[in-house]
């Protein structure tokens, strides 16, 4: 009698002891990922306000577009070009493409189209400091058509990056 009521009840302790090994792992992991979160928080919380400031810029948060047309305005007058034209377009929802589909792209594209008018080195000058600024642009395509002497017509297309605010709010 005391054989039979205690095999049951054996097997049932054996299988306790395992789901309690299994969860003092869990528990062990979950241990670790708060010490790497706490690890992670000192690390950001350490990062000065101007390094912050040099960071945000590489990929701002918003999608801004008149900074973005402030940004090459400014740019092209520094470097003696005469902006003439520039057109700003967001990527269109439908056309966002993520890996994994219900998932937000971390980042947004805005396509950017400059005309501007100026000297060769004038335009060398623009895109050596395009390219040693912060902020994160791809050049597509540049062309030029030859104008008097040293002048020339530029056409730029190219790519500017922002985040996500929607997929950064949800983390």
């Amino acid at each position: 009698m005391f054989f039979g009521w205690s095999v049951p009840v054996t097997e049932n302790i054996k299988n306790l002891s395992k789901d309690i090994g299994d969860l003092e792992g869990v528990l062990s992991r979950f241990y670790d990922l708060r010490k790497s979160k706490n690890e992670l928080t000192q690390v950001y919380n350490s990062i000065s306000a101007r390094d912050y400031d040099r960071i945000s810029k590489i990929v701002p948060l918003a999608a801004g577009e008149g900074d973005l047309v402030l940004e090459f305005q400014n740019l092209a007058e520094e470097n003696g070009l005469l902006l003439k034209k520039i057109d700003v377009k967001f990527a269109i929802e439908g056309e966002k493409k993520a890996i994994i589909p219900k998932e937000k792209p971390l980042y947004e594209i805005a396509s950017v189209s400059l005309a501007m008018d100026g000297s060769y080195n004038s335009l060398k000058s623009f895109l050596s400091k395009l390219e040693n600024s912060l902020r994160v642009i791809d050049i597509k395509t540049l062309s030029f058509n030859a104008g008097e002497s040293d002048f020339y017509e530029f056409n730029i297309s190219a790519q500017a990056y922002f985040q996500n605010p929607v997929r950064n709010l949800n983390k």
